[in-house]
C-alpha cells in the first residue's frame, strides 16, 4: 500500500462488507439471539492494544462458559471508537444467560475506581432479515477501520464456526423481467 484508497473505493468496500455481514447474520442467527453493545466505563479511553486484549479475553471466557453449558458460541463483532475516543464493541451472538455475559465483561472492563462498564442488549426479532443490524455494524466500524489506530484489521470479526451462506445467481433475460 503506497497511497490511501480513494473515497469511491472505500465506499465500495464498505458496501461489500455490509452485504457479507448481512448474509452471515441472516444465515446463522434467529429469533431469541442477542444484539449487544459492550462499553467501557465513562471517561475510560483504552488504547487499541488494551481494547484488543480485553475483547480477546472476553471471547475466550464466553467460549468457556458456552462449552460448559453444552452450547457452541457463535458471534459477529465490530469495534468502534467515538469522536471522543471511547471504545465500544457491537456483537450479535447466539442466546445465552445475560447475567453470565455481563459478569464476564464487568470483570474485564471494570476496576475499583470505575466499576460500571455497560452491557446493552436487544433480542433479535422473528423476521430473519437483519439488514439494519448489518448496516449499523459496518457504519459503526467505518471510522475505526479506516483510521491508523485500528482495533481489528477487518470491518467485522466473526467466529470460525459460522455457516457460510450459499449464494445462487440466476441470469434472467430482459424479456422475462420486463413482464414482471
Amino acid at each position: 500500500k503506497e497511497k490511501e484508497s480513494p473515497e469511491k473505493l472505500k465506499n465500495y468496500q464498505d458496501k461489500v462488507a455490509e452485504r457479507k455481514c448481512r448474509w452471515i447474520i441472516n444465515t446463522n442467527f434467529k429469533f431469541g439471539d442477542l444484539w449487544m453493545t459492550l462499553t467501557y466505563p465513562a471517561k475510560t479511553r483504552p488504547t487499541s492494544e488494551k481494547a484488543k486484549k480485553d475483547i480477546d479475553k472476553f471471547l475466550k471466557n464466553c467460549r468457556r462458559y458456552y462449552k460448559r453449558a453444552g452450547q457452541i458460541f457463535k458471534y459477529i463483532m465490530t469495534a468502534g471508537r467515538t469522536s471522543r475516543g471511547a471504545v465500544h464493541f457491537h456483537f450479535v451472538i447466539n442466546k445465552f444467560d445475560l447475567e453470565k455475559i455481563s459478569s464476564i465483561w464487568w470483570s474485564i472492563a471494570g476496576n475499583e475506581k470505575t466499576p460500571c462498564p455497560k452491557v446493552d442488549y436487544r433480542v433479535l426479532d422473528n423476521t430473519g432479515q437483519y439488514n439494519k443490524i448489518a448496516a449499523y455494524l459496518i457504519k459503526n466500524s467505518k471510522e475505526t477501520f479506516w483510521s491508523e489506530d485500528r482495533i481489528h484489521s477487518k470491518h467485522f470479526c466473526a467466529s470460525k464456526n459460522l455457516e457460510q451462506p450459499t449464494i445462487t445467481k440466476e441470469i434472467i433475460g430482459s424479456s422475462a423481467w420486463r413482464k414482471e
